[in-house]
């Protein structure tokens, strides 16, 4: 698969770069826990058999509100991401959103076959990844060193 053109980030001060990839990624896919969770619930319950994987589509907005509303949270040292970088979550969270989304869809985790809608498959993340991306998005304090290269495998 060709990968997407990205757009620009600008970058008005060098120093504001934002939190690494995986921090967002993170807040992104965190918008669809809820119902890949509860669909984890049914199979569970179902034992598999009744439970069918299903498709959850969020727009773009609700994705970009879920993520700003991620980075705005206080943690448990009293910061936030978006205090950490306030000019670049000002200037350039949005397009940063849509960049990691179409980085996201590369690999496999969402897709997007209409303007502004976004899709992931129920079952594409797993329990234990889950617990993973809860992890990095509630216990990670913000802090500027952070480096994760990969969160999660690519599902291509």
């Amino acid at each position: 698969m060709q990968k997407p053109k990205l757009k620009k980030i600008k970058q008005s001060d060098k120093q504001q770069r934002g939190p690494t990839a995986a921090i967002i990624d993170a807040a992104i896919l965190r918008c669809w826990e809820f119902e890949a969770t509860r669909w984890q619930e049914q199979k569970a319950y179902f034992r598999g058999s009744h439970a069918v994987a299903s498709s959850i589509d969020k727009t773009r907005a609700e994705v970009i509100d879920s993520v700003r509303a991620s980075m705005e949270k206080t943690h448990s040292n009293g910061s936030t991401w978006m205090g950490l970088y306030p000019i670049w979550f000002k200037e350039n969270l949005e397009t940063y959103v849509d960049n990691r989304l179409q980085a996201l869809e590369v690999e496999g985790f969402v897709s997007s076959s209409k303007a502004d809608i976004w899709t992931m498959i129920s079952n594409i993340i797993e329990d234990t990844e889950w617990d993973l991306l809860r992890l990095v998005s509630d216990k990670m304090l913000p802090h500027r060193q952070l480096n994760i290269p990969d969160l999660l495998r690519p599902r291509n």
